[in-house]
């Protein structure tokens, strides 16, 4: 949010936990909106929770919780939820071969789509059925 009606003061600097902790320091917000600034604000919040900044510093996480916010990065705990409230989506696997890429899709059911999948648990492509 850098419109001026909205903000004090605008930063530019890497988003990085280390960076983000300073801009924190310097200007004690009250809370921030980790849901607003994609899969790099979803990280960086993440990590500055872990990290025990937000609690240090006295600063509200707003829009999501750090548990919801685990529950959408972990496909599993995603289908979990997915169940637990009966919402539907597509059935999905990872997998790190073009082997177990070519057996998955045949087991899902052909159009499918692959996804890379980068994430501090998992490397490999996510193949869903569409």
């Amino acid at each position: 949010m850098t419109d001026p009606e909205f903000s004090d003061a605008t930063y530019i600097e890497p988003i990085t936990p280390e960076y983000v902790e300073k801009v924190i320091a310097q200007e004690r917000p009250d809370a921030v909106l980790a849901t607003l600034g994609g899969q790099t604000a979803l990280n960086v919040t993440v990590a500055l929770h872990e990290r025990g900044v937000l609690e240090k510093y006295g600063v509200e996480l707003i829009g999501a919780s750090i548990a919801a916010i685990h529950a959408g990065e972990d496909r599993d705990a995603f289908k979990a939820v997915c169940d637990r409230i009966g919402a539907d989506y597509a059935r999905s696997t990872l997998v790190r071969t073009v082997d177990e890429a070519v057996g998955v899709a045949a087991d899902l059911g052909y159009p499918v789509g692959l996804a890379a999948v980068v994430h501090p648990r998992w490397l490999g492509v996510r193949l869903r059925a569409r």
